[in-house]
């Protein structure tokens, strides 16, 4: 047993290092292979300093199988310039780089990059030839507005190539810059990838990585039918597709039959797509353009639900501002039992009658999305209490108007009688507005009644006041609660 003497008190202790009873002395390679697999990448770098076995286990690349720049890292770039984010982006590659050449090697199969430049990109394609999952997104598929890394840039490039053997990508179409807010609306400098761009360089470099089967495109700008019936009738596997804050063609133009464009959007994807198990149509409600607000217009989706019902692999739909009746949405929910994921943003159909749907036919649904979508009420909110599977809840419903107060709203006593209830509940996410200190401090009493006794369940709130900033509540529309993580304030 080694033994060290302490230069304070003069006594002898065991190192647990050399220490034969130390349980992690115990561990066999492979146990901490799949441990060290887990930590983020400051903790390995932290845990490969603590002695030589751990170090040699770490420097093992296929402990770096996958590399998550993202997990770990401090998201808001402290930059207060713009020769400042400049700064910090190229600091921020370099790392990526080097970590990169040092540690990972053809056994890299997944990497979520938050900055890149071709030498990453080079490096990436021709040195990690099983690599499987590339994504310019974090891995929940949330991008912070403070980050800059716009990989469009890149695609003109002659030496520019994504790696043709990948199964999932997820590209990022623009970097939000010096968002601020003043009394009437959110201000935003955009910089978007340009139409002819995306056409011309992006969808044929997409295109020829043909094992292609989950695809997702973040905020891209003017997406147009012709263009997604490029894209999937070019990749016939894909199976798994996410179109997220995006914007139609029609958006330009002030187009109002946008609802159309989307029916069509919709029914191309549908049609192209016959193993199609996962879908997400997430539009950008608000987008800044000439000073100016646009806001699309609801569509029907009541056919594509009829659609999907021979699917019987389809298990994961999320939809914006969308309509169905109640016959067709039962008539999907009992043909596919197993769905696990369930997206409403906006959807102004969401009744009682939609919620006992669910809470019905939907025994195996794991996450909820009810992002202001309604009417629903307390009634509706009940059936889903004591659901046997759900393990993710998001309750968002806007603050009514004043000529809508007739209008029945969820109680917060409902709220957390249904959480309460779900035997398997891990994440909660609620949005609650501060109109009167009474409403807040009985959502508080319940909001901890709720941590005691299940400690466990991720808890994220966030509370809006009627005398903010107007924009705030806007801003959050056809936003992905499950991606947001929300703290009072």
């Amino acid at each position: 047993m080694g033994q060290v003497k302490s230069r304070r008190s003069g006594l002898t202790k065991s190192t647990p290092n050399d220490d034969p009873a130390c349980i992690i002395n115990i561990l066999i390679d492979d146990v901490l292979f799949k441990i060290f697999s887990l930590l983020t990448i400051s903790e390995k770098l932290t845990a490969s300093r603590t002695c030589k076995r751990w170090h040699s286990l770490i420097k093992d690349p296929h402990v770096w199988q996958t590399v998550d720049f993202w997990n770990g890292y401090n998201l808001d770039s402290p930059y207060q310039s713009e020769q400042d984010e400049a700064k910090y982006i190229k600091q921020l590659t370099n790392t990526t780089m080097r970590i990169l050449q040092s540690y990972t090697d053809s056994s890299l199969r997944v990497v979520y990059l938050r900055a890149s430049n071709r030498a990453v990109m080079r490096y990436l394609t021709k040195k990690c030839p099983n690599l499987q999952t590339l994504s310019f997104l974090s891995p929940d598929q949330h991008t912070p507005y403070s980050c800059n890394k716009d990989i469009i840039k890149y695609f003109p490039k002659i030496d520019f190539a994504l790696p043709l053997q990948l199964e999932k990508l997820q590209l990022s179409f623009v970097a939000n810059r010096n968002c601020t807010y003043d009394d009437d609306y959110p201000t935003r400098e955009l910089r978007m990838v340009s139409i002819r761009q995306f056409r011309d360089t992006v969808i044929p470099r997409i295109l020829q990585c043909q094992n292609l089967r989950h695809l997702t495109l973040y905020k891209c700008n003017e997406i147009s039918p012709e263009d997604v019936e490029i894209l999937t009738s070019g990749l016939p596997k894909l199976q798994e597709l996410c179109l997220l804050y995006f914007t139609t063609s029609s958006f330009a133009t002030r187009d109002h039959a946008q609802p159309a464009v989307l029916e069509e959007i919709l029914r191309i994807i549908v049609d192209n797509l016959p193993d199609l198990t996962s879908l997400h149509i997430i539009t950008a409600k608000y987008y800044m353009l000439n000073e100016l607000t646009y806001v699309a217009g609801a569509y029907s989706i009541d056919n594509i639900l009829q659609e999907l019902c021979n699917r019987h692999k389809f298990t994961d739909l999320h939809v914006t501002e969308a309509l169905f009746n109640p016959v067709s949405f039962a008539t999907m929910t009992q043909a596919l039992p197993n769905m696990t994921e369930l997206g409403l943003y906006d959807c102004n159909c969401v009744t009682d009658e939609i919620m006992k749907i669910i809470a019905r036919d939907l025994s195996n649904l794991e996450i909820l999305l009810l992002n202001d979508s309604g009417p629903y009420t307390d009634i509706g909110l009940k059936a889903l209490q004591y659901h046997p599977s759900l393990q993710s809840l998001t309750i968002f419903k806007e603050r009514r108007q004043p000529r809508h107060s007739d209008r029945q709203i969820l109680s917060t006593e409902v709220i957390f009688e249904t959480l309460m209830s779900l035997p398997k509940l891990k994440e909660a996410k609620l949005l609650k507005w501060g109109c009167r200190v009474t409403h807040d401090i009985i959502f508080q009493r319940y909001l901890n009644e709720l941590r005691a006794i299940k400690p466990h369940v991720r808890i994220c709130t966030q509370q809006y006041r009627y005398h903010g900033p107007v924009s705030c509540g806007n801003s959050l529309h056809g936003e992905d609660m499950r991606k947001q993580t929300f703290f009072p304030y």
